[in-house]
């Protein structure tokens, strides 16, 4: 497999510390966030967008949960995106994106922290 995210797999955290949804990558360069999983075949993974408030699905082969997330980690929106679409949150600080069906969404927390599974939520995650 082509490893196509640097850094180190994150986790989203709910607000009881519990690990809701893991591994997240965060997109960090133009071309990891350019890409995110397109031309990806869907697996249990999921990629975060910092500083982001609208995303789409050009070029996908299948649909994305799609969480729009406040500064806080406060979860403001899910949508189902599916191939082809866009969608976007004027209040939103970052993006979590999950190929559709992946991640539990009848028990998604009304807020997320991203940090590493080993390291567990902080004050400074998001």
């Amino acid at each position: 497999m082509t490893k196509i995210f640097s850094g180190v797999p994150l986790a989203a955290f709910g607000p009881d510390g519990r690990i809701w949804f893991e591994p997240v990558w965060a997109a960090a360069t133009f071309r990891e966030r350019f890409r995110g999983l397109m031309f990806t075949d869907p697996k249990s993974m999921g990629v975060w967008f910092d500083g982001c408030r609208s995303i789409h699905s050009h070029w996908m082969r299948y649909p994305l949960d799609i969480l729009f997330l406040g500064e806080d980690g406060a979860v403001l929106w899910h949508v189902v995106l599916n191939p082809w679409s866009f969608a976007s949150h004027p209040h939103a600080a970052s993006v979590l994106e999950i190929p559709a069906g992946y991640a539990d969404m009848k028990t998604l927390p009304d807020r997320l922290a991203l940090a590493p599974a080993e390291v567990g939520p902080s004050s400074g995650s998001l």
